[in-house]
């Protein structure tokens, strides 16, 4: 490359800027780089570089800003090393441009008189500025530490204000461990002075749920270290108010809550004391002998079992399964002696085993015997049924006598199908009261028919004389080409067929027509005519009054609208 004048260069020298500064001293690298890791761009302003300076700041103060608004202290994995890759970066611009060529250097910077001094300002600044930060850092630990202390004494309203302290915004920046541990802290102490208040204005209930709130917050032990000893103390007094007032399964809950929640603590060892003090107190009658109230008072206990899977619920219910059998026994064996037979079976049956079974089945035959004295004809029935052993043939027995006797009682309480089925049964018998039985299924039939609603109206006979003293007569033709059958229930009960007559109605009241006359005992008769031979004709149905010494006739003819 030639020069202006045409000459060339010496060979192996190379063309100099036109501006060329020189380079800093070799000192003012390291002096810069110091001052620069301070974090205050002072190494760029000692070399001249006021806009670097400027840069720098604008970068800083974000950084300080934005990580007191993010609670950098909570995630110090992350900002610890943006921290460094920032300062870092600093001291190498401070070390990088005091050293470049192509900016302009102070003096001081190119060619200081006392090279060292720079350095050890540097150094000075460094340190005066770690050990601000390690000062200010340390702040938020002490104002922790008091808000501990303060906490561990259960004096949570003397806490807050040290933990407010350690969190303060201003601290978040310095990454110290103690702030997060401050905020915990104080969530901590706001759910302690909820369950203080609680149990100083609500129910213990929700006094110790805040409390135990506060016990879950922590993995470990709580920092009030009297916390698990005053909330079992809680507990035990709930528990207690409870058995006091025979609420047995809460008081057990309560109890075994305890021994769950606060195992090692002087009152959960109170409770083994309590299920027996608790179950001494709910039997009463146990230990007087009343072993009939005992059964009533046990059987709450046995039921725990049932109802609750905590141990201390086992454990009651173990011991009233224990008491139960032999209270019940006693309590049958009271009853029978008492002549509540009914009640002693069903004590006996609640017990197992062949001698409660046998004892059960003795008192079930008196039962139904008892019944059927007291008119309960179809309980009587139904308990003869049950009786086993070698009482089944007498029960047997006794059933066949009851069994008329409930026909009649369901046929009194309109159970028509049941009055039926026994009725029957009576008749096929063929015992004494078979004759009864058969009565019986007319007037359920009649009943039957007049229930169901599908009946023309029956008018009451026309009285046609006399009849002997203390009866009715009543004279019946059919001039109907129908068979006929005469159903009625009243005084007495009965039924008669009439065969087809010539279908003439002018034949009424004649000797050519079917006919028949009824001597009945006088009072109201329910009666029903029907055909048999033809179910397409409804059936009629009426009252009969039949007067003592009066006789009546009826002709039954059929005509388009019926009889």
């Amino acid at each position: 490359m030639a020069t202006t004048d045409g000459t060339r260069p010496p060979q192996g020298t190379e063309p100099r800027p036109a501006e060329d500064h020189p380079p800093g001293h070799r000192l003012s690298g390291p002096a810069a780089a110091l001052m620069n890791a301070a974090g205050f761009g002072a190494g760029y302003l000692w070399a001249g570089l006021g806009a670097f300076a400027f840069l720098s700041w604008c970068v800083t103060v974000p950084l300080v800003l934005v990580a007191n608004a993010l609670n950098a202290s909570d995630t110090p994995a992350f900002w610890v090393p943006v921290y460094a890759l920032w300062l870092g970066l600093m001291a190498r611009g401070g070390w990088k441009w005091t050293r470049d060529r192509r900016v302009p250097k102070p003096a001081r910077v190119a060619a200081p008189r006392r090279p060292w001094v720079p350095v050890a300002a540097g150094a000075a600044l460094l340190a005066v500025v770690t050990t601000g930060l390690v000062l200010f850092r340390a702040a938020p630990g002490s104002a922790f530490a008091e808000g501990q202390e303060a906490h561990a004494a259960g004096d949570c309203e003397a806490a807050l204000p040290h933990y407010d302290r350690a969190t303060r915004v201003r601290y978040e920046f310095t990454l110290a461990g103690a702030i997060g541990d401050a905020r915990a802290e104080r969530a901590h102490c706001e759910a302690l002075l909820t369950a203080v208040e609680r149990e100083a204005t609500d129910g213990a209930t929700e006094a110790i749920d805040a409390y135990q709130a506060y016990l879950d917050g922590y993995p470990g032990s709580p920092t009030w270290r009297d916390a698990p000893a005053h909330v079992a103390g809680l507990r035990l007094a709930h528990a207690d108010a409870l058995a006091a007032d025979a609420r047995h399964l809460q008081a057990v809950e309560a109890y075994g809550a305890l021994t769950a929640h606060q195992p090692d603590t002087d009152e959960a060892a109170l409770v083994p004391g309590r299920l027996d003090r608790l179950f001494a107190e709910g039997t009463p009658a146990l230990a007087a002998g009343d072993l009939c109230a005992a059964v009533d008072e046990l059987a709450p206990f046995a039921a725990l079992g049932e109802d609750s899977q905590l141990p201390e619920a086992a454990y009651l219910a173990d011991r009233a399964g224990e008491e139960l059998p032999s209270a019940r026994y006693g309590c049958g064996e009271r009853q029978r002696d008492d002549g509540d037979h009914c009640a002693a079976m069903d004590t006996f049956a609640g017990i197992g085993g062949t001698r409660a079974e046998e004892a059960a089945n003795r008192a079930r035959f008196d039962c139904a015997a008892a019944r059927a004295d007291d008119g309960e004809h179809c309980a009587a029935l139904d308990t003869y049924a049950d009786v086993a052993g070698e009482l089944a043939d007498r029960a047997a027995s006794r059933a066949r006598d009851a069994r008329y006797d409930c026909a009649e009682e369901a046929y009194g309480a309109e159970d028509l199908d049941r009055a039926e089925e026994l009725a029957r049964q009576v008749a096929d018998d063929d015992g004494a009261r078979a004759e009864d039985a058969a009565d019986l299924l007319i007037a359920i039939e009649i009943s039957r028919i007049a229930r169901d609603g599908a009946t023309g109206e029956l008018p009451p006979p026309s009285a046609s004389g006399g009849a002997p003293g203390g009866t009715s007569e009543v004279t019946i033709w059919n001039a109907s080409g129908e068979d006929l059958s005469i159903l009625w229930t009243g005084p007495e009960t009965g039924s008669i067929d009439l065969p087809a007559g010539s279908d003439d109605t002018s034949a009424c009241y004649s000797g050519a027509l079917p006919s028949t006359t009824l001597s009945l005992p006088p009072g109201d008769y329910t009666v029903v005519a029907r055909t048999p031979s033809d179910p397409s004709i409804n059936p009629f149905a009426g009252d009969w009054p039949m007067t003592s010494g009066t006789g009546y006739q009826n002709c039954f003819y059929i005509s388009f609208f019926g009889f």
